[in-house]
């Protein structure tokens, strides 16, 4: 009795950093100070220890438009106010760094902002030997009705079966290009071959390629915002740009983290401007002869990935790996880093949950910010938390935090023995911190005429934030 009796007063006692927190879906900045009050001092009262503002992804265009939208004064209030009732509480909370994920930024105003999210197209034709071609370059295989392509590499190979490319056979054809136009004979194949085998299986054959980069054009809060880009440095700085001036304003004292959820900005292929030549910089050697080799799937949002091997495809194989390490070290150099530091210039940290979704190494990216999160979202595995474990523990991270319990439409379905049952998996992946996915800005019903008269003015109804679920 007297040790049940102490673990209960220990657990009573618990000083907030040591509390979980919970994600507070807002629905911008339409909301009212007297329901945040109150429902954060109601959060604080069922032990939680801090909040993580987030504002809802099917906020309606007409609150996400309007003076009550992320990213207006209305909404910096907003933000301010949740900063001094937490710190009244003694409470922390987390922010956003954006008006949700992929990461955006209001200071990027055209797809053509080098800091805008960039992606790598593609297009082929096919060509018999010895077939002669003058025309316009092969289709990008993605466009967008804004943002300007440019021509990163136009070569060609022979296709000695299917998706097959022979590694001898690469004519560089960048020079030949003229206003979007190419002029291209193919060379006879070498060595004989049946005639009738020739047309019946359609190789060899030759294949013209043309990539592109171009703006990836993915914009979050009601079309809004563009996506920044996340493996070039000028994303990341117009992050801070926007961020040193609401600085300027406001001090958000109790503001301990700005946060990102996962990676889920949508690209053919991962790129940016400076990837070329840092791939030689780094690698020793040009990338772009072997464009048709690179990328992985799967990915979320899913990647247009060539898919092409080498006829010797451990050097192919190689020539991939050495890409995916090349935008795993741009996004933990020129991305994760950045973001760190201007958080720690403001006295924050960032709480990132790094590299999943996409082709990016977890290990790594969990050493270059200070709170790396992990959640386990429909997956009941571990392994993945535990991967990213290594980093967070070698790296000496005060905190390995846990997205806990979110499910796709069941936000508000689950039982206290379904939560321990994702609490307790954490722990076993070396997790110490957990966000409770989530809570939800429910608001005062307003009183209607009837209600007035019988007096039954609500207090507690479930507004739109809350039917939505809560959900990703």
């Amino acid at each position: 009795m007297e040790m049940n009796q102490r673990t209960a007063r220990e657990w009573i006692t618990l000083q907030n950093d040591r509390r979980p927190k919970v994600r507070y879906w807002l629905p911008a900045a339409a909301v009212d100070e007297e329901d945040l009050r109150r429902e954060l001092r109601a959060l604080s009262e069922r032990g939680f220890g801090g909040v993580e503002i987030v504002v809802l992804n099917t906020t309606p265009p007409v609150i996400a438009k309007s003076a009550d939208g992320w990213g207006t004064p209305a909404w910096d209030r907003a933000v301010e106010f949740i900063a001094e009732e937490t710190k009244a509480l003694g409470m922390s909370f987390d922010l956003a760094i954006g008006p949700g994920w992929p990461i955006a930024s209001p200071v990027i105003t055209s797809a053509d902002d080098p800091a805008a999210l960039q992606e790598l197209t593609w297009g082929e034709l096919v060509l018999v030997p010895g077939e002669s071609y003058e025309g316009p370059l092969p289709e990008r295989r993605t466009k967008h009705d804004e943002g300007t392509p440019v021509l990163v590499s136009a070569f060609a190979y022979l296709e000695t079966a299917d998706h097959v490319l022979e590694k001898d056979s690469y004519i560089e054809l960048t020079d030949r290009v003229r206003d979007g136009r190419i002029g291209f004979t193919a060379p006879e194949a070498a060595g004989e071959r049946d005639p009738d085998v020739q047309h019946e299986d359609g190789f060899p054959r030759w294949k013209l390629f043309a990539f592109c980069r171009q703006p990836a054009v993915h914009k979050i809060n009601s079309g809004q915002d563009y996506v920044i880009d996340h493996l070039g440095a000028a994303g990341a700085e117009a992050v801070e740009k926007y961020w040193d001036g609401v600085f300027a304003r406001y001090r958000y004292d109790s503001l301990e983290s700005f946060f990102c959820d996962s990676l889920e900005y949508e690209v053919s292929l991962e790129w940016t401007a400076a990837l070329p030549e840092e791939f030689w910089r780094r690698r020793g050697y040009s990338v772009l002869p072997y464009l048709p080799f690179i990328g992985i799937q799967p990915t979320y949002p899913a990647c247009d990935v060539p898919g092409y091997r080498l006829t010797d495809p451990e050097i192919s194989d190689r020539i991939c790996r050495d890409y995916l390490e090349t935008v795993t070290q741009l996004y933990c150099e020129c991305h994760l880093a950045v973001l760190e530091r201007m958080a720690e210039k403001y006295g924050k940290t960032v709480r990132y949950q790094v590299a999943y979704n996409r082709p990016l190494e977890a290990e790594r990216s969990a050493f270059f910010v200070a709170v790396p999160e992990n959640e386990a979202l429909g997956r009941p595995s571990v392994d993945y938390q535990k991967i990213m474990a290594a980093a967070a523990h070698l790296g000496r991270k005060n905190r390995y935090s846990f997205e806990c319990a979110a499910e796709f439409g069941q936000s508000y379905g689950q039982s206290y023995e379904d939560l321990f049952w994702w609490v307790k998996r954490a722990a076993m992946a070396g997790m110490n911190a957990q966000v409770l996915h989530g809570a939800s800005y429910s608001g005062r019903v307003p009183a209607g005429p009837e209600e007035v008269c019988r007096g039954e003015v609500q207090t507690g109804g479930k507004g739109q934030a809350d039917q939505a679920g809560g959900g990703e």
